[in-house]
């Protein structure tokens, strides 16, 4: 009984302990500023500068600022003294060219004129001259007198620096050496006058008549422009040229032909009686247009042919009208490289086959 009576007091003692003389453990709080510091985690605040570093800094700032706008000056005076010796040094030249055009006594004779300007044009290259083209009509009262000024020397054109081509109204081709040539829309009046370089470049063109000092002021300038260096050529000169005698008249089967010799199709669309479409083939057929068979197929189309110039659009999706005559450089996998409508400087014809033919091979 005892033992049992100590066990139940024990027990008492204990609980009576726990609940009047114990605290509860609570967790242990972080202070706010630690709280706030580990959830953000701020970066350290930037030392800033001291004065006098602040005072070193805009120092050099300044000084490099005026560095670059010293060094700009010096370049743009270094670029007007270039400028202006260039200016300098042409001019010399200029004065020499005239001196020695003026020099000359000699002028062309109008008893020997070259009667093609494809052949004037070869000439001119081949002796570094101009092509001094003149197309008229024997009895026009303005070609006579223009004649005799050259011929008493009141009109300066020296031999020595030009090869005379004479075109009369009613020589056969006359129209489509001229009129489509020089791509003249507006009326011409006679005498025409146009003198260009061997390389079919116009330096001047004058129509109709005018007083000595204002043909010779435009001979002397149109002369003064000629260049000492030839164009650039992508291809070689002599290069032998496509054929346009019997040209396939077939899109798909010029796309073949162009494909199977992995070579780019000049595909034109013409019409048989305009002058723009014949003067543009025999261009090519006697060597004016570059066309090398090395690099180029030729095919062409009559736009009479409706069928055909719908198959044409529908395969190009290409829409409005075409002005004739039209050409595109197709590449061998079909694709167009190259358009253009109309024109007839052969200038301009050589420009586009050799820039095409460039941006394909180094697109």
């Amino acid at each position: 009984m005892k033992f049992l009576f100590f066990f139940v007091l024990l027990i008492v003692g204990f609980i009576v302990y726990v609940l009047f003389f114990t605290k509860p453990t609570m967790p242990a709080q972080v202070p706010a500023q630690n709280q706030t510091s580990t959830a953000t985690n701020p970066a350290p605040a930037t030392p800033q500068p001291s004065p006098e570093e602040r005072k070193a800094a805009e120092e050099k700032s300044e000084k490099e600022r005026k560095q670059a706008e010293a060094d700009k000056k010096a370049k743009d005076e270094q670029q007007v003294k270039e400028l202006a010796a260039k200016q300098e040094q042409e001019k010399k030249e200029r004065e020499v060219r005239l001196a020695a055009f003026r020099a000359e006594k000699q002028n062309i004779s109008l008893t020997t004129p070259v009667k093609s300007l494809y052949e004037a044009l070869r000439q001119a290259a081949a002796q570094d001259k101009l092509v001094f083209y003149r197309y008229g009509n024997a009895q026009c009262p303005y070609c006579i007198i223009f004649n005799k000024y050259i011929k008493e020397g009141k009109v300066k054109v020296p031999a020595k620096y030009f090869i005379y081509v004479e075109i009369e109204l009613n020589d056969k081709d006359s129209k489509e050496n001229t009129i489509s040539y020089f791509n003249e829309t507006n009326q011409i009046y006679f005498p025409y006058i146009c003198i260009m370089d061997g390389y079919d470049r116009i330096l001047g063109i004058s129509s109709g008549d005018k007083p000595v000092e204002e043909f010779n002021r435009f001979i002397t300038e149109s002369f003064l422009k000629k260049e000492s260096s030839p164009p650039e050529r992508i291809f070689k000169q002599g290069m032998p040229n496509v054929s346009v005698t019997g040209a396939i008249q077939d899109l798909d089967t010029g796309l073949k032909n162009a494909k199977a010799q992995n070579k780019l199709l000049y595909f034109a669309i013409c019409k048989k009686t305009d002058i723009f479409s014949n003067f543009m083939r025999k261009s090519i057929a006697n060597g004016r247009i570059f066309l090398p068979s090395e690099y180029f197929t030729y095919a062409e189309l009559d736009n009479s042919n409706r069928a055909a110039m719908e198959s044409f659009a529908h395969k190009f999706n290409i829409s409005g009208s075409i002005k004739i005559p039209a050409v595109y450089i197709i590449a061998p996998d079909g694709k167009i490289v190259g358009s253009r409508g109309g024109g007839t400087q052969i200038t301009e014809y050589n420009n586009f086959i050799a820039d095409t033919y460039r941006k394909y091979k180094n697109p």
